[in-house]
């Protein structure tokens, strides 16, 4: 009897091995072109521009409403190769490579009898969905990865607590679900309901009721700890004035908390379309949520159905309810009725995805087992029409991944499947060379009448687009038009540095024009805003001596020698 189970558990730890090769070889194959990829959008503030990443030593990167973990990573990357991509990349790889692997021993956990063939097809399936790009191959969204990997490890370590009998390896695999959720919610906000989840996989895999889980109270609590530091820390930041995203809050114009909880289910809808038919992806949707009552009305009944059929699940499909609560409560931290800037990002899906995959997969096989027919040829095309449908998944991630090696190619594909986004429009302006610069002017404007259109500006895009229509209007000679934008400029300006900045193009295109009042009074705002910039006191000393006013001249010349050379802007 030893030799037979020692043999079951040789097999399955060779089967399992097999599994876990393939799946690591079908990853490699689909991702490979991924580390090509180039820093994109938000990777020039996470990372290029990040001097919190440049010295680990100096522990800039350890504040709490930063991501800790997710900037320490970079930090290491940074430490490990600068600023070349690729390690970037291969570290988000490897990291989906973990996360892979931790989910197929899950399921393969959870489902006995057909455990290596539904783990295997469940993980394979979600790791190679080119929805998983978005968090995979665009490198900021390393958080998602990290915050997965938490989770995974959360519950791998938990089970293996659960199976053990000596309390000294209890505690120690305890002690590791903690360390798990610190680092989760040191990756990224959506980690917030991970006792949750955790509470929830207790109950339905392992625990035989909710009275049962009371002797784990303290290591639940010890769990929730970090979060209730990070959340007190947080929520102190938030309202009292020092919340410095403007991306996120009850400020964001046009967005409301009502409105923006009933839009989700509209957006849980195009996600669950990308799921099973994953066409035509975008980097940037620019969704607003809509203020129409009926719309609204239809988005809380969305919400209605929604919470009535998980609470009917968890009562009597307790594993179907179990998965679809939990992709629910990642979605929460994002999808609640704190508004964020932008109401859809696929890269949120990238661990909620497991989920749908798991049931896809558990569905399909419960309707071959459930058939008369010959056991092994079902098997035969169960396991055909797996591999089939993993093929066109990984090669569409190969497709999708090209994408990411060129900020136009991705902003293109962007504005031919989003072409009413406003700020795919201005990013495409800002990234093609163009042979006229009327062509640059024409797309600029497209997404400054989107903009006016919808009545919304994303935080700091209104001075940023007008600034830009100016600076290309006055370089090309049209002082008029120039004008025009940078009057809309000023009155969309962010701070004292920007009004200056536009004060002092006004004051040279007045002075240009021959309007010497203007002009003055322009020059006089852009130095009284600005800090101390030697060419605003240079160049209103030339248009000084230009009006016959040396004297003058000579007291701005005077003022500008005082200026270091390095305090120019950059």
């Amino acid at each position: 009897m030893a030799n037979s189970a020692d043999a079951s558990i040789s097999s399955t730890r060779s089967r399992s091995s097999i599994d876990v090769a393939v799946l690591v070889s079908a990853i490699a194959l689909v991702y490979v072109n991924s580390l090509s990829g180039v820093f994109l959008f938000d990777d020039n503030n996470g990372i290029i521009r990040n001097v919190a990443i440049r010295d680990i030593a100096s522990l800039q990167w350890l504040e709490l409403r930063a991501r800790p973990i997710t900037t320490l990573s970079f930090a290491i990357n940074y430490a490990l190769g600068g600023l070349d991509p690729i390690g970037y990349h291969l570290v988000n790889l490897l990291l989906h490579i973990a996360n892979a692997s931790l989910l197929y021993w899950l399921v393969a956990k959870a489902t006995q009898r057909h455990g290596h063939w539904l783990a295997l097809m469940s993980a394979l399936l979600w790791a190679v969905h080119p929805l998983g790009t978005a968090a995979v191959t665009y490198v900021i969204q390393r958080s998602e990865l990290l915050v997965t990997c938490g989770l995974l490890l959360m519950l791998t370590c938990w089970t293996k607590a659960a199976e053990e009998t000596s309390s000294r390896f209890v505690a120690m695999w305890r002690l590791a679900v903690v360390l798990a959720a610190a680092a989760a919610y040191g990756s990224k906000e959506s980690a917030a309901f991970l006792l949750v989840i955790l509470l929830l996989y207790d109950r339905t895999m392992l625990a035989q009721s909710w009275q049962s889980m009371k002797v784990n109270l303290g290591w639940y609590l010890a769990i929730a700890a970090p979060l209730v530091v990070g959340t007190v820390v947080y929520a102190a930041a938030f309202f009292s004035g020092n919340h410095r995203d403007p991306t996120v809050g009850f400020a964001i114009p046009a967005i409301t908390p009502l409105n923006y909880l009933a839009s989700q289910p509209f957006v849980f809808a195009r996600y669950l379309q990308l799921s099973f038919l994953p066409i035509d992806q975008v980097l940037d949707y620019g969704w607003l949520p809509s203020k129409s009552p009926p719309w609204m009305a239809a988005g809380c009944v969305g919400w209605a159905m929604i919470l009535t059929a998980v609470l009917y699940l968890l009562r009597w499909r307790p594993r179907i309810g179990f998965l679809i609560a939990s992709a629910l409560l990642i979605l929460l931290p994002s999808s609640s009725l704190v508004p964020l800037q932008d109401i859809i990002f696929e890269h949120r899906m990238y661990a909620p995805l497991m989920a749908i995959s798991i049931l896809v997969v558990a569905t399909a096989n419960w309707f071959a087992t459930a058939s008369r027919g010959d056991q092994a040829s079902l098997a035969r095309w169960r396991l055909g029409i797996g591999v089939l449908v993993a093929a066109c998944l990984g090669t569409a991630t190969i497709s999708r991944n090209q994408d990411y090696h060129s900020r136009q190619r991705l902003l293109s594909r962007d504005a031919s499947r989003s072409p009413d986004n406003p700020r795919v429009w201005a990013n495409l302006a800002d990234e093609t060379d163009f042979d006229d610069p009327d062509d640059q002017i024409a797309m600029y404007r497209k997404s400054f009448e989107l903009y006016e259109r919808r009545g919304f500006y994303y935080a700091g895009t209104r001075y940023k687009l007008s600034r830009a229509i100016g600076d290309l209007y006055w370089l090309t000679g049209r002082f008029d038009q120039a004008s025009d934008f940078y009057a809309i400029a000023l009155s969309s300006a962010n701070d004292d540095q920007q009004t200056a900045e536009i004060h002092f193009s006004l004051a040279l295109i007045s002075s240009a024009s021959g309007q010497t009042l203007a002009a003055d009074q322009h020059f006089q705002s852009a130095i009284t805003n600005s800090r101390q910039i030697r060419d605003f006191h240079l160049a209103y000393a030339a248009h000084l001596r230009r009006s016959g006013r040396s004297a003058e001249a000579e007291d701005q010349e005077a003022i500008a020698d005082t200026i270091p050379p390095d305090d120019l802007p950059n």
